[in-house]
């Protein structure tokens, strides 16, 4: 957000799996003045967008640091298709 037109920014996942590397071409700035619900608009996408990537964060490191395994012999068990009222 702070970069000029024609410079060049780079940015870094937080898991470090993908990195954005762009150029500025063009910057047009919306007046809260002339346009307040363009600016709020673009808040709430920011928002949202924000609130999002802290979730994937978050839940990264979780299941990291849990060092989640998926036992699949015990969810066959649990999940195979057994006789239901409905057969019966």
């Amino acid at each position: 957000m702070g970069a000029r037109q024609g410079e060049i920014v780079t940015d870094m996942r937080a898991d470090g799996q993908s990195l954005l590397l762009a150029i500025v071409e063009n910057i047009e700035r919306t007046s809260a003045a002339e346009a307040p619900q363009l600016v709020e608009q673009a808040r709430q996408q920011m928002q949202e967008g924000l609130g999002q990537s802290f979730q994937e964060v978050i839940t990264t490191e979780a299941v990291t640091r849990a060092h989640v395994r998926r036992n699949e012999q015990m969810i066959e068990r649990a999940f195979s298709a057994g006789p239901t009222d409905a057969q019966q």
